[in-house]
């Protein structure tokens, strides 16, 4: 059965090829002395075939934010009336801005006046590969999540941002183990074998850390509210940091396991979304052409030479353009993507 209530999803998006905004990151990250990863920021064009996946496969859209620094794609037709075009400093405090920040952002999300309370958040390198529903990301008004307890382990810099979700975390709850036991949010069949990590962690009352899928999370945006509310001095510390810094980071995953230490979940099926890197293109070619259960496929990007960037460019736009050939109602129509077949 639909949900009855307004979901929006949430994009965020930045063109990396912007003179005017290399030249603005480029002269923050001098004055802060921040070595500058370009691999975070860079722009493989998917953002037009994120927009053509939602337009094919998620009708149901109530409207779609689209979060960006002033950089809007020439072939956007803004005046979609399921579009809202937000720039940072509409609805970030500015003295935070300018931000290249992307935690920054997406913590804010809860001063977005006109956002509903029920959201999907996600990143521009995400797309939609089948049909979906509303009732895939929300149940009776709460969000789909994954309810499985996990270990951290400290293997990269990314992991400082969830040790410090699970010190906050910690700080509020004890692992509920009778509500483990009498709800089947835990302990669902949609876990798959993940669920055994429950059984092994049961005996646990602190929380060691959570199973985490990279694909589009639903949120409620109360849930931004309460927590910011509650550590109001960490969100500013890390809202002051105009670049990430590892060791002072939260995420906004922590709101999925806020609301999952408090109940206000139901389970999410692990077979939702595929998450491949970008060099892997036969295996992103074979989700899109032959895949029938995932809803998400999110192409992530890897350490990849200047010449290497370009081959896999261009070829993951040839596969993108046969996948989603037909303009979508969220481009205007004297625009045309222009295809570069690889020379490999």
């Amino acid at each position: 059965m639909s949900e009855k209530y307004p979901i929006d999803i949430v994009v965020t998006w930045v063109d990396d090829g912007d003179s005017r905004w290399l030249k603005k990151r480029n002269n923050l990250a001098t004055q802060t002395g921040t070595t500058i990863d370009n691999v975070r920021y860079r722009d493989y064009g998917l953002i037009k075939y994120f927009f053509r996946s939602v337009d094919q496969y998620c009708p149901w859209v109530n409207k779609i934010f689209f979060i960006t620094d002033h950089q809007v794609p020439s072939w956007l037709d803004t005046s979609n009336p399921k579009l809202r075009i937000i720039f940072h400093e509409q609805f970030i405090p500015e003295k935070y801005l300018p931000t290249f920040n992307s935690n920054v952002i997406e913590l804010n999300l809860f001063r977005l006046k006109d956002l509903s309370e029920h959201f999907i958040l996600f990143n521009d390198d995400m797309l939609m590969v089948n049909r979906t529903h509303e009732d895939d990301f929300f149940k009776n008004g709460l969000p789909r999540l994954y309810g499985i307890y996990d270990i951290l382990l400290a293997k990269e810099e990314f992991h400082h941002s969830l040790l410090n979700n699970l010190i906050i975390i910690n700080k509020y709850f004890k692992k509920n183990r009778h509500n483990m036991m009498t709800t089947s949010k835990f302990f669902s069949p949609m876990y798959g074998r993940e669920v055994v990590k429950n059984l092994l962690l049961f005996p646990w009352t602190d929380i060691s850390g959570y199973f985490n899928a990279h694909l589009a999370v639903p949120h409620l945006k109360s849930t931004f509210s309460v927590v910011y509310e509650k550590e109001p001095r960490l969100f500013e510390s890390v809202f002051s940091d105009h670049f990430r810094i590892p060791t002072n980071e939260i995420n906004q995953w922590i709101m999925s396991y806020w609301n999952i230490e408090m109940g206000e979940f139901y389970p999410q099926s692990l077979k939702l979304g595929e998450y491949c890197t970008v060099d892997q293109l036969d295996e992103i070619a074979k989700v899109l052409r032959t895949s029938t259960r995932e809803k998400i496929l999110c192409i992530n990007d890897t350490e990849l030479t200047n010449e290497n960037f370009e081959r896999v460019h261009s070829r993951l736009t040839k596969i993108l353009n046969e996948h989603f050939p037909n303009k979508c109602s969220f481009e205007l129509p004297q625009f045309t993507i222009q295809v570069q077949h690889p020379d490999v």
